[in-house]
């Protein structure tokens, strides 16, 4: 909804110039605005997919430390130690959610190698 008040100083052409004068401002004012609203959706789409990735990393690093801590409470911290570096490299988080249920209901560090390395 645009709002066009105009204050005739004088009648006649004067009255006309100030008309066209308002009519320019608020056609140039929402030029302006538009060009503000799309560069903000366009740094919010990046936002938005920054703020996927902060949010997947953070995901990923706190699975890794439930895996970890689930593996190291069951069986031999040397034993573990030996799998992190193989455990470090896996950037898949649906894969990392499947080594810790894996983890928490395997038997021995050798099934759960077994299942790391399929």
């Amino acid at each position: 909804m645009i709002l066009l008040i105009i204050f005739p100083l004088t009648f006649g052409s004067d009255l006309l110039y100030n008309t066209c004068m308002a009519q320019e401002y608020d056609t140039t004012g929402k030029d302006i605005l538009n060009e503000q609203i799309g560069e903000l959706m366009q740094e919010s789409a990046v936002f938005q997919h920054q703020r996927e990735k902060f949010i997947e990393q953070g995901a990923k690093e706190a699975t890794f430390k439930s895996l970890m801590a689930v593996l190291n409470a069951k069986f031999h911290v040397e034993a573990v130690r030996a799998l992190t570096p193989a455990l470090q490299n896996i950037d898949d988080l649906q894969r990392l959610e499947q080594l810790l249920l894996i983890a928490v209901n395997v038997k021995s560090l050798e099934d759960f190698t077994e299942a790391l390395f399929e």
